[in-house]
């Protein structure tokens, strides 16, 4: 159970954490949502703090890539496609698409669950409210040397020259590319695209919105 808190309960279901913790004697509220019965079990089984149990549930929104992967988002538009479509097909794209909304609805849940608490263990730490970033001004083209400039910290960035895009990566999220292609083309709105997106993850990880965090102005 101690291995399992540290691994945040490898992503098991809400339904499934709530019959280990009454087995292991807890007794989880029947209406408690899936961060406050995560919460609630590495608690049980860790000494740690707060802060440290905060870092533990955020490996759920870290491992949890499903409400940015492409063939989620190319099911939810296939509306164009539906016309040459048999019964059998629609059936299957209607059940993929139930199944993509209801992943992002529990991601968005756990989310906002993360963030008020979140929200209450840096107020209960009462630390001093850190200062507004100075804004810079993301110039139009640069090489990626120029480019790291404008990251969140412990982040990094790289060219895909072989097709043509951007690379990043945010620790503990998965790599990530932004193609030239997925842009019409245009370095600079790709660049724009994972910056974006890294400091948003930057943000996530600490519990607040990413406009009081990032540096580049105009990226949100």
């Amino acid at each position: 159970a101690a291995t399992a808190s540290r691994a945040s309960w490898f992503g098991l279901s809400r339904t499934s954490l709530h019959g280990i913790a009454c087995a292991l004697g807890l007794s989880p509220p029947s209406g408690a949502s899936l961060f406050d019965i995560l919460w609630m079990l590495i608690k049980s089984q860790l000494p740690v703090s707060d802060d440290e149990c905060l870092h533990l549930c955020h490996q759920r929104l870290a491992k949890d890539t499903s409400h940015e992967d492409e063939i989620s988002a190319a099911l939810l538009q296939v509306e164009d496609a539906q016309a040459v479509m048999d019964r059998q097909d629609l059936s299957r794209v209607a059940e993929a698409q139930k199944k993509v909304h209801a992943d992002r609805q529990a991601r968005s849940s756990f989310r906002d669950a993360y963030f008020a608490k979140a929200r209450s263990v840096v107020g209960s730490t009462a630390a001093p409210r850190a200062a507004r970033p100075r804004l810079v001004v993301l110039p139009h083209h640069m090489p990626q040397r120029d480019a790291a400039r404008y990251l969140p910290p412990n982040t990094s960035i790289w060219q895909d020259r072989a097709r043509g895009g951007w690379c990043g990566h945010c620790r503990p999220y998965s790599r990530f590319s932004e193609s030239f292609d997925r842009h019409d083309g245009d370095s600079h709105i790709a660049l724009r695209a994972l910056l974006r997106r890294l400091w948003s993850q930057h943000a996530e990880m600490q519990g607040v919105d990413p406009k009081a965090v990032c540096t580049v102005r105009g990226l949100f």
